[in-house]
C-alpha cells in the first residue's frame, strides 16, 4: 500500500478485501485475514503478504478504511458484477505486478519487474539471500519475499535479469536453475564462514543455462558425485570465479559455451576439475588451482578458434592427465597452454591426441614435471603450426616430449622446440618418429640432459636419428 497523502495513517481495522466466485455470483471476502495493522507514513509504502491467493479466472481487490469506506480497488477482468470493474488491469504474468503510476497516480499499470515496497517503475536490481532468514520478522531489514530470501532459488525465481544476488554464509542444500542473467556473489573463500552450496539430491548443483552469467564466492559440492557447475549449450560470457569446487563428477562441465572465464577457482577432489565439450571459442582458464582429483582438465569434441589455458596449478590429479585434449581440428583453431606448473599427475602432464590444421602453442610453463609417463604426449601433427618454447619438462616417468601415437605423424606441419630444459625424464628426452613433408626444428637454446634414453630420437622421412645431446 502507498500512502500519497502528507499525514500518517494509522490502519488499524481498515481492510483488503477480494472476490470469491467472481466470473458468476462475486462476493467479498478478507484478501487479508484479521484485517491490516500498522502505521504507513506519508508518502510511503507498507508490505502486507495476502493470506488469501488471487486464483480466480479474474478477481478484485479493494481497499476499505476504518469506517468501512471503499478508498481504492482494482479489477483484474471478469467480474460479473459491473459494479467491481473499476480500474480494469490485466492479470500480470509470473514475477510482474500492478500498481498506479505515478505511485498514487490516476491508472493501473503492470510493471515488469516487480515493485513491492518500491516505487512504481523501480528496477529491483540487488536481492540478498540468508539460510537464516525466515519470515518478515527475520529478514536483515529488507523485505521478505521481495529483496530477502532464505532460499537462493527463490531468489533467482524472484529476480530480473540483470540482477544481483548476494548469498549470506550458510548451508543451502538446493540444485539450483540459473535460467537468467544475473550475477550470484557468495560471501567469498578466504573467510572461516563460507556460503556453500550442497546439494544432497542426485542432480547438479548448479546449473547455467543463460548467457552473461556471474557465480563467485561460494564453496560449490555435490554429496551425490553428480556435476558441480553445469554451463549449457550455446551460451556465452559465463564467469565462474573464486569458488572452492569439490567431491562431484565434474568440477565444471561447460557443454559449448563462448567466451566462458573460469579464474581464480580451487577445484580438487573430483572425477573432472574441468571438463569441456562443444563450442569454447574465446574461453579462458585461467589462475585455477586444480588438484586431486582423477584428472585436471579434459576436453572432448571441443571446438574453438581461441581457447587458453594459463597460470594455473594443475598438480597431483590422481587418476588420469593433468590437461588432456582428444582432438584439437579447425582450420582457425588456436590452443595456448602457458605459465602453467603441471606436475605430479598420474598419467601425464599434457596429453594431446591430435592436432590437425591448427595452431598449438605450449609455451612457458614453469613445471612439467614429476608426472606419470610423458611430460607432454603429442598424438599427431596434421597441417598445423606446433610451437613448444619456454618450458621446464623435467622427472617425468617416461619421455619428456613425445611425438608419435596412433596416427604416428607428424605431417605437413612446422614444429618448433626452443628455449626449454628437458632433463632427468625416465625416458627420452625428445622422441619423435614419422615426421614426413614438415619443419621440425629443435634449436640449439633447449637444453637436454640427465634423461633415462636417447636425449633426442627423430625419425623423419625414412631417415631415423638419436643423440645424447
Amino acid at each position: 500500500l502507498y500512502n500519497p497523502t502528507s499525514n500518517s495513517i494509522d490502519l488499524s481495522a481498515w481492510d483488503l478485501m477480494q472476490l470469491t466466485n467472481p466470473s458468476t455470483t462475486p462476493s467479498e471476502a478478507p484478501f487479508v485475514v484479521n484485517g491490516l495493522t500498522g502505521t504507513i507514513e506519508p508518502n510511503s509504502f507498507l508490505v502486507f503478504t495476502a493470506s488469501e491467493l488471487l486464483n480466480n479466472t479474474g478477481d478484485w481487490i479493494g481497499l476499505y478504511n476504518d469506517g468501512g469506506e471503499l478508498i481504492d480497488q482494482v479489477s483484474f477482468g471478469n467480474v460479473t458484477d459491473p459494479s467491481y470493474n473499476q480500474n480494469t488491469v490485466d492479470n500480470p504474468p509470473a514475477e510482474e505486478s500492478s500498481g498506479r503510476i505515478i505511485d498514487g497516480g490516476p491508472s493501473f499499470q503492470t510493471f515488469a519487474s516487480p515493485t513491492r515496497g518500491l516505487s512504481n517503475g523501480t528496477m529491483l536490481n540487488t536481492l540478498y539471500v540468508d539460510d537464516n532468514w525466515t519470515s518478515p520478522d527475520n529478514d536483515g531489514g529488507h523485505t521478505w519475499g521481495f529483496d530477502a530470501f532464505s532460499s537462493i532459488q527463490d531468489a533467482i525465481n524472484f529476480a530480473s535479469s540483470g540482477s544481483t544476488i548476494n548469498v549470506e554464509p550458510g548451508t543451502y542444500d538446493e540444485a539450483l536453475v540459473v535460467n537468467k542473467s544475473l550475477a550470484l556473489l557468495g560471501s567469498g573463500i578466504d573467510g572461516a564462514s563460507l556460503a556453500t552450496i550442497n546439494y544432497t539430491g542426485c542432480d547438479y548443483t548448479v546449473s547455467i543455462m543463460a548467457s552473461n552469467v556471474t557465480v563467485s564466492g561460494f564453496d560449490i559440492a555435490n554429496d551425490c558425485g553428480e556435476t558441480n557447475i553445469y554451463i549449457g549449450s550455446s551460451l556465452d560470457n559465463v564467469n565462474i570465479t573464486d569458488n572452492i569446487i569439490r567431491d562431484g563428477y565434474e568440477g565444471i562441465y561447460t557443454n559449448g559455451s563462448t567466451n566462458t572465464i573460469i579464474q581464480n577457482n580451487e577445484i580438487k577432489i573430483n572425477i573432472y576439475g574441468i571438463y569441456l565439450t562443444g563450442n569454447i571459442s574465446g574461453s579462458q582458464v585461467t589462475d585455477n588451482n586444480i588438484h586431486d582429483n582423477e584428472e585436471g582438465i579434459s576436453a572432448n569434441g571441443a571446438t574453438f578458434s581461441e581457447f587458453s589455458i594459463t597460470n594455473n596449478q594443475v598438480v597431483d590429479n590422481n587418476d588420469g592427465y593433468g590437461v588432456y585434449f582428444g582432438q584439437v581440428q579447425n582450420s582457425s583453431s588456436t590452443l595456448t597452454i602457458a605459465n602453467n606448473n603441471i606436475s605430479g599427475n598420474s598419467n601425464g602432464g599434457i596429453y594431446m591426441n591430435s592436432v590437425i590444421n591448427s595452431t598449438l602453442n605450449i609455451q612457458d610453463n614453469s613445471a612439467i614435471s614429476n608426472n606419470g609417463q610423458y611430460g607432454i604426449y603429442l598424438g599427431s601433427a596434421i597441417g598445423s603450426t606446433v610451437t613448444i618454447s619456454g618450458n621446464t619438462i623435467q622427472n617425468n616417468t617416461s619421455s619428456g616430449l613425445y611425438l608419435s601415437g596412433t596416427l604416428a605423424q607428424v605431417s605437413n606441419s612446422t614444429v618448433s622446440i626452443s628455449g626449454n630444459t628437458i632433463s632427468s625424464n625416465g625416458g627420452d628426452g625428445i622422441y619423435a618418429d614419422v615426421i614426413t613433408n614438415s619443419t621440425f626444428s629443435i634449436l640449439n637454446n633447449t637444453q637436454i640432459s640427465g634423461n633415462g634414453g636417447n636425449g633426442v630420437y627423430i625419425c623423419a622421412d625414412g631417415y631415423c636419428a638419436d643423440g645424447s645431446t
